[in-house]
């Protein structure tokens, strides 16, 4: 409860009365600075605490690191006023220091995201050049999801990758069709391309081409709900209703010599809907040897690889770095695990 209680600003004080959280220095005075109200401050000592983890480069220091970051963006934007040509010139100066590639992806993602609202678009694409995004998609929907009852539907899609056949949708027909991302950030919308958009669900899916078998990570943001398919095999589901936020699932596969087929079932109770999906080595650094297919008429004269599991495990950066930590009774790593589970909504918001 006292973790709880400190995620969510109420109680600080107590909790830095020495209950063994043992906070930094300077993260202590950041949490000062928030109670008061005074998030300017708050946020730039975020800075610092994330660039004295930077220094220290060991497990422990990178994950508090990725802990700060999300702090002193949430901090920047809670201020009166934002100037976002102040975060990015801060974003763009630590993208040059951080050589973990989860933790730089992170950086890179809020670099990208300030740069656009300080109305640089280009700009903003190119910071996030290189981290292996899917912008090439084929797409159809929307299905019947009322209620949720749709989750555990085998709807067409998933039992065959036909792609000149049509199924039966919420209200009408519907077909496979493409959708090439050209927006700065690499967000499939599908609020902007389906109705209805309540209550449904969609299948996205993107065919990659790898040169040679080689071990992935699949890395993956959705708003809600998904099921994932590999070459036709389901690999993970999460039934859940949750916000959209970039990285929230890292999934193994091994991707096979030829063509592949990642098959995202992604459902909507209400709200927004949408999906990010990047492809990357297991260590979050890019995969070289993959192209995408762009056209349907490309994707109908290919034939699809095997599936054939994936016997490693990919780098997710500091959620297991915390969760070990906090299995041990370690209170700040249970603390600093609090704010990313706020950050990145991995639980049912349900």
């Amino acid at each position: 409860m006292r973790v709880a209680l400190a995620v969510a600003g109420i109680g600080i004080s107590a909790l830095l009365a020495g209950e063994g959280l043992q906070l930094n220095e300077k993260e202590e005075k950041a949490l000062a600075e928030e109670a008061a109200g005074r998030y300017h401050n708050a946020w730039r000592l975020y800075l610092e605490a994330f660039r004295d983890s930077l220094k220290k480069g060991d497990r422990r220091a990178l994950a508090e690191a990725e802990v700060y970051l999300h702090r002193a963006k949430s901090l920047f934007e809670q201020q009166a006023r934002c100037d976002f040509a102040v975060l990015a010139k801060e974003l763009k100066a630590l993208k040059e220091q951080v050589k973990d590639p989860l933790l730089a992806a992170f950086v890179r993602f809020y670099l990208a995201e300030a740069l656009l609202k300080c109305g640089r678009p280009q700009h903003a694409q190119s910071a996030l050049a290189g981290l292996g995004f899917v912008r090439h998609w084929f797409v159809i929907g929307p299905f019947d999801n009322e209620r949720g009852s749709g989750f555990a539907e085998r709807y067409g899609p998933e039992k065959e990758l036909r792609f000149s056949a049509e199924y039966q949708g919420k209200r009408r027909s519907v077909c496979w069709r493409t959708i090439s991302l050209t927006s700065p950030l690499p967000i499939l919308d599908f609020d902007a391309i389906m109705r209805p958009n309540d209550q449904v669900l969609a299948y996205a899916l993107c065919i990659v081409h790898s040169a040679k078998e080689q071990p992935a990570a699949l890395r993956f943001g959705s708003d809600e709900g998904f099921k994932l398919f590999v070459n036709t095999k389901e690999v993970f589901a999460r039934d859940c209703h949750r916000d959209f936020f970039w990285d929230q699932e890292a999934v193994p596969v091994l991707l096979r010599k030829g063509y592949n087929a990642i098959l995202l079932k992604v459902a909507e109770d209400k709200g927004r809907w949408c999906l990010a999906l990047r492809i990357t080595a297991p260590d979050g650094s890019p995969l070289k040897g993959i192209k995408f297919l762009t056209s349907l008429s490309e994707a109908a004269k290919v034939k699809i690889a095997p599936f054939k599991e994936a016997k490693f495990e990919v780098a997710v950066g500091a959620k297991k770095v915390l969760e070990e930590a906090a299995k041990k009774n370690d209170l700040r790593a249970s603390f600093h695990l609090g704010y990313l589970h706020i950050a990145y909504h991995w639980r049912d918001a349900s």
